[in-house]
């Protein structure tokens, strides 16, 4: 039992520290910014195709615009390597992260996230619905 728990720490240990380490191979990732319109249209569509259970997260930063609060998160799957701005402005789940600013959660892994993408005319919004664990 306890080499149960030692191995399921270590490999815990060995996700949260692998972080986001990964090679782009989008071009539309590397021409545009998180921010804008086409990048954020072009996350949107491969992470639609994508397995979300194969799709592993970090958080990358906190921004605060136009009186929305978001978290920059480092998304990594299959054929994706990419930052995602999700909107955390109604999460209460959240509300400790936001409290900093996300000050000292840069990195940390985030094993169950859950989300959803509105789509307004050309433009999408990923809006971050359930954290669960934040494994820093």
């Amino acid at each position: 039992m306890r080499y149960l728990i030692f191995t399921f720490f270590v490999v815990v240990l060995f996700a949260a520290c692998n972080n986001s380490r990964c090679t782009n191979i989008n071009p539309v990732f590397a021409k545009y910014q998180p921010d804008d319109e086409e990048y954020r249209a072009e996350l949107a569509r491969v992470i639609a195709l994508a397995n979300k259970d194969s799709l592993t997260a970090w958080i990358d930063s906190y921004n605060e615009k136009h009186g929305r609060e978001y978290m920059y998160v480092n998304m990594v799957g299959r054929g994706i390597c990419a930052i995602a701005v999700m909107d955390i402005t109604n999460n209460p789940e959240l509300e400790p992260y936001r409290r900093v600013k996300g000050r000292a959660y840069a990195g940390a892994y985030l094993p169950h996230l859950k989300y959803h993408i509105e789509r307004a005319g050309s433009s999408y919004h990923i809006v971050l619905d359930k954290v669960g664990t934040i494994i820093d």
